[in-house]
């Protein structure tokens, strides 16, 4: 079956572009960038704190079925590089706990959340220890140590794997659910900080898809990411001419998540 699409774009003051679409047939994988101000209190696609305040970013990877009818048995795998755009060098970075090697979800801890974290990221890795980068044009960015640059080797970024459930020890460890906390990474506010935007750039995404199990042994079935299923958390104030254009792309977002999500 041939999909048709109606796609509307809405550029942000940050540069990122939010692609709707609809008639989707096929499984597809969502990301979601949340942020908290109040200590993991609360979570939300929106935020506005204040200069000092350490913000706490969440990313949750959700598989969409559409219209394929498939069931999972929990996420296999997915390597990409979260990036928080107006990022400025007065600001902090909240320390990845054991280097991002792998942490419970709990508030004050950072990296890529258990049971996330059997790709065996470290200095021995051909990625090396996760860490974050600042690039050019003020992007704070989360990737192995030798992704120096976001192109320099897709499979250095944050690799996100979990073993079947079969060869799992112990079972409680193992996550089913088809929306998984994935990872998690936080940043002082600073004084002089406006709009900022937590999301990953589609290009940096390993194949551009997620891989889900099927069954208890280690099937999996692929499902790709696209521009429309990457929802970006928006954390501080934008300029005042784009006021209007975050509340419209608020309700395109919200529009978007009602048409995809499993009924």
């Amino acid at each position: 079956m041939r999909a048709t699409h109606s796609t509307i774009r809405i550029a942000l003051a940050a540069g990122i572009a939010i692609t709707i679409a609809s008639n989707a047939v096929a499984q597809q994988t969502r990301l979601v960038f949340e942020a908290s101000a109040d200590n993991g209190a609360n979570w939300s696609t929106i935020t506005d704190p204040p200069p000092g305040t350490v913000v706490q970013v969440r990313v949750r990877a959700e598989f969409i079925p559409g219209n394929s009818g498939l069931t999972t048995m929990g996420l296999a795998g997915l390597t990409f590089q979260p990036v928080v755009t107006g990022y400025s060098l007065s600001e902090a970075v909240a320390p990845l706990s054991a280097n991002g090697t792998g942490v419970s979800n709990e508030s004050g801890q950072f990296g890529r959340l258990l049971p996330f974290a059997v790709a065996g990221q470290g200095p021995s890795s051909l990625s090396g220890t996760l860490t974050h980068h600042v690039d050019t044009g003020n992007t704070l960015r989360f990737a192995g140590s030798r992704a120096t640059t976001m192109t320099a080797n897709l499979s250095w970024g944050v690799a996100i794997v979990q073993n079947p459930r079969f060869i799992t020890n112990p079972p409680e460890s193992y996550s089913s659910t088809s929306t998984p906390l994935v990872f998690k990474f936080g940043f002082t506010m600073g004084s002089g900080s406006s709009l900022h935007i937590a999301t990953t750039p589609l290009e940096s995404i390993l194949n551009a898809r997620a891989r889900w199990y099927t069954t208890d042994q280690g099937s999996f079935v692929d499902a790709p990411i696209i521009q429309d299923s990457i929802v970006p958390a928006i954390i501080g104030v934008p300029a005042p001419g784009a006021l209007g254009v975050l509340a419209f792309a608020g309700l395109l977002a919200a529009r978007r998540r009602s048409r995809t999500t499993p009924r």
